[in-house]
């Protein structure tokens, strides 16, 4: 969707003046005259905005000079971050503040590019470091290919002019702070575009909508951990179709992740249960050939399916199985419609490539829910040939040769000849073996 308006978005502190500045700047480069503008300040910012936008009409002023159409703007558009306790900021001292701060203008930022219809332009000309900052990085992370970021350049000596607010048609005298005087039609505006890196494809697909609190330092967490690999730590727990992923280093828990359809947890935990098995021991789960079904891995889902649920599939085939689960699962309020439509699915066509290709795809999507794109890439099920598990397999040698580990690893040293070969599904971390835990009722 083409952007319909534009909405300026700004941080500022005890200069309204770098809001007229800024649209005087826009309408100079010819660019989208915004129809909204939003001001993100303090509680005597506000103040200091009100009186200088709209009571002494300095907003009004320079549309009419500019011959521009009046810009919505009231003291609603002005926000107040909060503090720590949720109470309007007169100036963020403590790191509580700050990170509340930082959770607004981040909340705001992701809710104002929620709407396609809106180009947003936003200016970091104003206000305390932190809040520019945090507003650039909120664009870094939220904004689109059609939204700005800018900073605004006035002649020397004229921010020292509390009564200027652009450079004027006629001429008006002001008076800097030391009092000399300049003439604002004398003054000239630069409106400086600042490019940005979009890191929206980042942002977990849950943190997108409007009503998901936000929580900045969990999301900066979650994007450096996919930037490291090696220090994902993934606990699993079967019964409770949940992953949790911690830092390995700090042992921190960063977030978790629920696998909605059991059916689909109990083909996620097979793939992750043949991850840590020895390369030369898998057993290779691949999508069934086209247009067949495949019972053998059908049975395997089941009988993966019957440690999770109380009452297990009964039968002596995959088809008698599959009607004992369909049957329970008619008869439990606790089943939700959309695991009840997989099992049937099941016991009408058995498992299929569709099934696997289903399964695998919401897997995907429950994971991308929670976590950044680049974290949750690494615990996404990927496909792996047969050359790269004899790599996996050299190295686990190598690392039993330093490492003088003879018993645990004496079964991963056998050859990988006789292998069915092609391609598979791990969960390719660097070494599962040590970021991988699967948790037992009782551990």
């Amino acid at each position: 969707m083409h952007p319909q308006r534009t909405l300026l978005l700004a941080v500022t502190g005890m200069s309204p003046a770098v809001i007229t500045e800024t649209l005087y700047g826009i309408d100079r480069k010819g660019e989208e005259w915004p129809k909204e503008i939003q001001v993100i300040t303090t509680s005597v910012g506000k103040d200091k905005i009100y009186k200088g936008l709209i009571t002494d009409n300095h907003l009004a002023n320079l549309c009419n000079e500019l011959k521009k159409p009046l810009i919505s703007f009231t003291e609603a558009h002005i926000l107040v971050v909060p503090d720590a306790e949720g109470d309007a900021v007169e100036d963020a001292r403590s790191l509580e503040d700050h990170e509340a701060l930082a959770n607004f203008i981040m909340t705001t930022v992701r809710d104002a590019t929620a709407d396609e219809s809106t180009r947003i332009h936003a200016s970091i000309a104003g206000g305390r470091k932190t809040m520019t900052f945090y507003l650039g990085y909120a664009m870094s992370l939220f904004g689109r290919h059609f939204d700005k970021l800018s900073h605004v350049l006035v002649t020397d000596g004229y921010e020292q002019c509390s009564d200027f607010y652009y450079p004027t048609r006629d001429s008006l005298m002001l008076q800097t702070y030391n009092k000399k005087e300049l003439d604002a039609k004398d003054a000239e505006v630069t409106l400086a575009d600042i490019p940005f890196i979009r890191q929206r494809s980042l942002i977990p697909d849950l943190i997108k909508q409007v009503e998901k609190k936000f929580n900045f330092r969990s999301l900066v967490d979650l994007i450096n951990l996919g930037e490291q690999p090696e220090a994902i730590a993934l606990h699993v727990y079967p019964k409770q179709q949940q992953i949790i992923i911690k830092d390995r280093y700090t042992k921190e828990a960063l977030a978790s992740v629920t696998i909605k359809n059991i059916l689909h947890w109990a083909l996620y935990l097979l793939i992750l249960e043949d991850t840590l098995k020895a390369p030369d021991e898998r057993d290779e789960y691949k999508a069934p050939p086209v247009k067949e079904r495949d019972d053998i891995f059908g049975l395997t889902l089941l009988l993966k399916l019957n440690n999770l649920i109380d009452t297990p599939a009964e039968g002596d085939n995959f088809d008698e199985m599959i009607n004992s689960v369909v049957n329970h699962f008619e008869l439990s309020s606790s089943v939700t419609a959309g695991v009840r439509r997989a099992a049937n699915s099941l016991a009408e066509t058995g498992f299929t490539r569709s099934s696997f290709n289903t399964y695998l795809n919401t897997i995907k999507k429950d994971i991308a829910a929670e976590l950044s794109s680049n974290l949750a890439g690494y615990l996404f099920p990927q496909q792996i040939s047969q050359a790269l598990a004899d790599e996996e397999l050299l190295a686990l040698k190598e690392e039993s040769k330093s490492t003088k580990l003879q018993g645990e690893n004496t079964s991963r040293q056998k050859t990988a000849s006789g292998k069915k070969g092609g391609q598979y599904y791990i969960v390719d971390l660097p070494k599962p073996h040590k970021q991988i835990f699967i948790h037992t009722e009782a551990s």
